[in-house]
C-alpha cells in the first residue's frame, strides 16, 4: 500500500468521546485508489467506516469491529459551478464551511449548514443534517441535492437522482448503500450579507407562543429551575438590509457566556445549578449589551450554536434530541423538569429549537413537528441513572414525539425493530447493503434479524 495513503495506526474518537478505537486510515485521492482498497479480501471479511470530517456523534464514526477508516479529505475539489441554473457540483470531502466560504464569496449559499465547522458535505449527506438556514421546501439537507455518484457495493460507479429509490436511501444511509463520491446541490443567491442577532428572554408560556407566532426561527435555552413558568433564552437571527442599519434599536439583552476550559473540572450537578441560575437571572437582569450585527457566515455558525461541551467532559457526552407538537410541547417541559428535579440529575444544555419538518421519504427521517428538543448528559451520567432515562423513553414514546435516531446512540439501544420499521425507516432493504459500514448501522441490523 502505498505510504502517502496509509496512515499510522492511533487512537481514534468520535467527537463527542464516548467511543474509541485503534485505528488504520487511509487517505485516497482518486478513485481508483477507493476501488483498490474496497475491492481487498481484508476490507470485505473485516468491514471498514468512511470517516472524513469530524462531528459524527458516538456510534455513527466509530466501527469497533474493525481497524479500517477511509477517510476523503482529499476529494475536496468543486467540480462545477454554474452560476445561471444555480447548481454546485462538489467531491464529498470537502468541507461545508469551507463550500459556505467559497459560496459566500460568488453571492451564494445553500440551507441546512448545521453548527459543527468539521462537518463534510458527504458526512451532511449521509445523516442528512438539518441547520440553518432552512424553509418548509429545504427542511432538511437532503432537500436540496439534485443528483449523486456513488460507488457502490460491487465497486462501481453509478449516478443516482431523485427518479431513482436509491437516492433517498443513501441519503440519510449513513454510507449503508455505497460511498458518495459527488453531490450536484441547489444554490440561492445571498440577499443581504448582515443580520441583527438578538437575544429574547421568555418569561412564561403565553409569551412564548405569542413571540412564536410572530417568529420564523429561533433557538434558546430552557430553564430547568424555574418551577413556575415557561422560561428560556432563546435567540434569533433576523436579516437587515444595510440601509436600515442605522435605524437599529438599542436594546438590553443578555450576553454571550463564554465559559473556560479550565471550568470542565469542576462542572458537576451542581455547578449546574449555578450556571442555570447565573444564565437565566443574573444575566437576565444585570449583563446587556446592544443587538450584535454579524455577517453571513456568523449567522450560520452562531456562538453558542457551536458545540464545547466535549471539553466539560472528558468520559464524552450524549445528546438526544425529539421533535415534539406544538399542543403538547410545554406537557413534555414540564414533565422532564420533574423527572430531572426527581432523579437529582440535570442535563448540561436543554435546547429548544424551531425547524421546519421535511415530507420526503429518505432513509431516516426527522423532524415530524417543528418543535424540538435537545437534552445533553455525560456519560457518567447515563450509565448511572439508567431507570431515569428509561422514564424519558416513555415520557417521549407516550407523547408521540419522533427521535433523531441517527444522532441519539441511547434511545437506539431502546427501539425494537417494528417501532423503528414503522416510525423512522423508510424502505430499509438489507440486501443492498454495501460493505461500508458503523456501529451505528450495525446495531440497526441487530435489530432486523
Amino acid at each position: 500500500m502505498d505510504k502517502k495513503i496509509l496512515s499510522k495506526e492511533k487512537k481514534f474518537y468520535t467527537y463527542n468521546r464516548t467511543e474509541h478505537s485503534t485505528t488504520l486510515i487511509y487517505y485516497p485521492s482518486t478513485i481508483d485508489e477507493i476501488k483498490s482498497l474496497t475491492k481487498k479480501d481484508i476490507f470485505k471479511k473485516k468491514k471498514f467506516l468512511i470517516r472524513t470530517g469530524k462531528c459524527g456523534h458516538g456510534d455513527k464514526s466509530c466501527l469497533s469491529t474493525s481497524p479500517f477508516v477511509i477517510s476523503l479529505l482529499r476529494f475536496k475539489k468543486i467540480i462545477q459551478f454554474n452560476t445561471k441554473k444555480k447548481t454546485i457540483t462538489a467531491q464529498s470531502g470537502i468541507l461545508l464551511v469551507d463550500l459556505l466560504e467559497f459560496l459566500k464569496n460568488k453571492g451564494f449559499y445553500i440551507y441546512n449548514i448545521p453548527g459543527g465547522k468539521n462537518v463534510s458535505l458527504g458526512g451532511a449527506i449521509s445523516g442528512n443534517v438539518h441547520g440553518r438556514f432552512s424553509t418548509k421546501k429545504f427542511a432538511n439537507f437532503g432537500d436540496s441535492i439534485l443528483s449523486l455518484k456513488i460507488l457502490n457495493k460491487k465497486n462501481k460507479i453509478i449516478n443516482i437522482t431523485k427518479k431513482n429509490n436509491l437516492f433517498y436511501k443513501v441519503i440519510g444511509g449513513h454510507g449503508t448503500y455505497g460511498i458518495i463520491l459527488e453531490a450536484k446541490l441547489i444554490l440561492h443567491k445571498i440577499k443581504t450579507n448582515k443580520f441583527i442577532e438578538r437575544t429574547i428572554y421568555i418569561n412564561n408560556a403565553e409569551e412564548f407562543f405569542n413571540f412564536e407566532k410572530r417568529n420564523e426561527k429561533f433557538f434558546g435555552y430552557i430553564d430547568i429551575f424555574e418551577k413556575n413558568n415557561f422560561s428560556a433564552n432563546l435567540k434569533i437571527i433576523e436579516p437587515k438590509k444595510e440601509s436600515n442599519f442605522s435605524k437599529i434599536e438599542e436594546k438590553k439583552i443578555p450576553r454571550d457566556i463564554n465559559l473556560p476550559n479550565f471550568m470542565s473540572y469542576f462542572v458537576n450537578n451542581l455547578t449546574l445549578k449555578i450556571l442555570y441560575f447565573f444564565l437565566f437571572n443574573i444575566k437576565k437582569n444585570f449583563l446587556t449589551k446592544k443587538d450584535k450585527i454579524v455577517d453571513f457566515q456568523k449567522s450560520i455558525y452562531v456562538s453558542n450554536y457551536i458545540y464545547t461541551i466535549p471539553s466539560f467532559f472528558r468520559e464524552g457526552f450524549l445528546e438526544m434530541q425529539f421533535s415534539v407538537s406544538k399542543k403538547k410541547l410545554l406537557i413534555v417541559v414540564e414533565k422532564l423538569k420533574k423527572i430531572f428535579d426527581k432523579s437529582k440529575v440535570f442535563p448540561i444544555f436543554f435546547i429548544l429549537k424551531k425547524m421546519h419538518s421535511s415530507n420526503k421519504k429518505y432513509l431516516f427521517n426527522f423532524p415530524k413537528y417543528k418543535f424540538s428538543l435537545s437534552l445533553g448528559f455525560s456519560k457518567k451520567v447515563y450509565n448511572k441513572n439508567r431507570d431515569m432515562f428509561r422514564s424519558i423513553y416513555k415520557l417521549i414514546h407516550s407523547n408521540d414525539c419522533n427521535i433523531y435516531v441517527t444522532k441519539d446512540e441511547i434511545f437506539l439501544n431502546n427501539l425494537n425493530k417494528k417501532t423503528l420499521k414503522k416510525k423512522y425507516l423508510k424502505g430499509y432493504d438489507l440486501k443492498n447493503k454495501s460493505n461500508a459500514s458503523s456501529d451505528f448501522n450495525e446495531k440497526i441490523l441487530k435489530k432486523f434479524k
